[in-house]
């Protein structure tokens, strides 16, 4: 065998295994799912079961109320989203384009990640106090604005690294076609920026779908989301192995078919960046960027 297959083998032997690795407990949590309880508690591990059962599912829906779960999830997790787009999309424009005064652009940026740098169980206790004077424990208000401030830095720093890339001079020649600064931003800069906002709004809709901490505290009976449910199935003599493994595959659903849907996109938006993404999905052959800017503009 010559090198350059050894070489090709081995690789493809390396792949395999990160591939089993990677794969293994997703296979195992879904086969758990399905096993009848009895075989979920032998040892060692049954892990291609004979008998099949939709047991923990089904009761996952019906004893459990796993809709109710799953629908506080979908509202919070996309309201948290929509409000972290639309206030850390125009934050971190600012900080790209505009001057603060003593030029502390960088420092304010640096400061805004550093927030998100602290874990959320270190402000649970001031956050618990005050909702509890506003009246916003077990709501959905109360959970959304703490969802969105969780991951308006993570927003702010992701969308600052997409504007940096993009080129002034596209901004510029739209301002020197008449739009105002606020046109620019509206009908240009974020028509470019599609693949970076996905980005950023995918990596959010994760963070918020996992969160457990807010949730758990900042909740009582009503407003309970999948991870909180998920927590609830263990205790001190009790081990409901088949709904929490039946609740765990129905909550990786959502969101997996979300990255199928914008899997181009998202995909563009972690390897390409702004200024290849717009290379690659506006300009055209030998298009200028006041022939792009015009293009843009008569699309809205």
């Amino acid at each position: 065998m010559s090198r350059e297959k050894f070489v090709k083998a081995l690789s493809y032997i390396i792949v395999a295994f990160v591939l089993a690795l990677t794969f293994f407990p997703l296979y195992f949590l879904i086969v758990t799912s399905i096993k009848p309880f009895t075989d979920q508690f032998t040892s060692p591990p049954i892990l291609i079961p004979r008998n099949l059962t939709l047991e923990g599912y089904l009761n996952a829906i019906e004893r459990w109320n796993f809709p109710n779960y799953l629908l506080n999830s979908i509202i919070i997790t996309v309201g948290s989203v929509i409000l972290s787009i639309l206030l850390g999309v125009p934050m971190a424009y600012s900080l790209t384009r505009f001057r603060f005064p003593r030029n502390i652009n960088d420092s304010l940026a640096f400061f805004i990640l550093s927030i998100r740098m602290l874990p959320p169980i270190v402000g649970i206790i001031p956050i618990y106090t005050i909702y509890t004077h506003l009246g916003l424990i077990d709501t959905f208000q109360g959970l959304i604005l703490a969802y969105t401030v969780f991951n308006l830095p993570f927003t702010v720093w992701i969308m600052r690294g997409f504007f940096l890339d993009l080129p002034r001079e596209i901004e510029e020649a739209a301002l020197v076609d008449g739009c105002s600064a606020l046109q620019t931003f509206l009908r240009i800069v974020i028509p470019l920026s599609t693949s970076g906002i996905l980005t950023t709004a995918s990596l959010c809709t994760v963070q918020s779908w996992n969160e457990f901490i807010f949730a758990v505290f900042l909740t009582s009976a009503e407003r309970k989301t999948i991870p909180v449910l998920i927590s609830s199935f263990t205790g001190e003599n009790a081990y409901f192995w088949g709904e929490m493994m039946a609740v765990a595959t129905m909550a990786i659903l959502p969101v997996f078919i979300l990255i199928l849907i914008i899997q181009r996109e998202f995909v563009k938006g972690l390897t390409f960046g702004a200024v290849k993404a717009v290379s690659y999905t506006h300009l055209r052959a030998h298009e200028t960027r006041h022939e792009l800017v015009c293009r843009l503009l008569l699309e809205k």
